[in-house]
């Protein structure tokens, strides 16, 4: 197993699998790695770990909160879970279950605290909107992505959320995502199964935390559970999943 430093994008230096522990709150385990470049600029114009480099600070390298860390950069954002019809949940707490109560999980795949203020939502290759809010993500962190008109409520209270400039709008039978980085590139791109099956539509990345998980039916992987927005798909905290998969395979 390699455990050499090596050289992220932008110049910094990562290392190898377990070569450098970290505990963030309870969990201790291994930082996610970078994903190899056949993978983080599988989809849209090519850009090199620079010309990425190049785009921090772009926004002052502050979050839309204001807190202070640098943006994204290409394929440092890993798709987790798409829920596309989450029948019986209302995630957002207003008393329906709409369009208002779908997501876009997230996982954070840089080795620093980093924002995605500025991440572009394209669906079936239609630009479908902008993150405008959001907190920096630390290491290993998930978060969801949600539409401009969705609430704050129930279940989404206990969740860091990812404001989109638009609705989501997410049809049964959208087939592509992409999320497109500051540089242009994609962070990450996904063909999901289809046709849609009767109930609930909610589809995650298994194994969890992984850029080679194949995208799977999520009550059919975890133990019965439908979905688990914010939390890894056994119903673990975050980053705990991330963290124990360490580098994909």
């Amino acid at each position: 197993m390699d455990s050499s430093p090596r050289t992220a994008p932008g110049g910094r230096l990562r290392t190898g699998l377990c070569a450098s522990m970290v505990a963030i709150g309870a969990v201790t385990g291994c930082l996610p790695q970078w994903p190899p470049d056949s993978r983080r600029h599988a989809v849209g114009t090519l850009h090199t770990p620079e010309q990425d480099a190049a785009f921090v600070g772009l926004d002052g390298g502050n979050a839309a909160d204001g807190s202070s860390c640098r943006p994204l950069l290409t394929g440092e954002l890993l798709l987790h879970e798409v829920a596309l019809r989450p029948t019986g949940l209302d995630f957002d707490g207003d008393g329906v279950v709409n369009l208002r109560d779908e997501w876009i999980e997230v996982l954070s795949l840089a080795g620093e605290p980093a924002h995605a203020a500025g991440v572009v939502v394209y669906v079936d290759g239609v630009r479908r909107g902008e993150v405008v809010a959001g907190p920096c993500l630390e290491p290993g962190a998930l978060a969801v992505i949600v539409g401009a008109t969705s609430g704050a409520g129930g279940v989404a209270a206990s969740v860091t959320r990812l404001r989109l400039n638009a609705s989501l709008k997410l049809p049964d039978g959208a087939r592509t995502l992409a999320l497109r980085a500051l540089s242009g590139a994609d962070h990450d791109a996904a063909t999901l199964p289809g046709p849609p099956k009767d109930g609930p539509v909610v589809w995650t990345r298994w194994p969890q935390a992984s850029v080679a998980g194949a995208w799977r039916d999520h009550g059919e992987v975890a133990a019965g559970r439908p979905w688990s927005p914010g939390r890894c798909s056994d119903g673990a905290e975050a980053p705990g999943c991330a963290l124990a998969r360490g580098a994909p395979p």
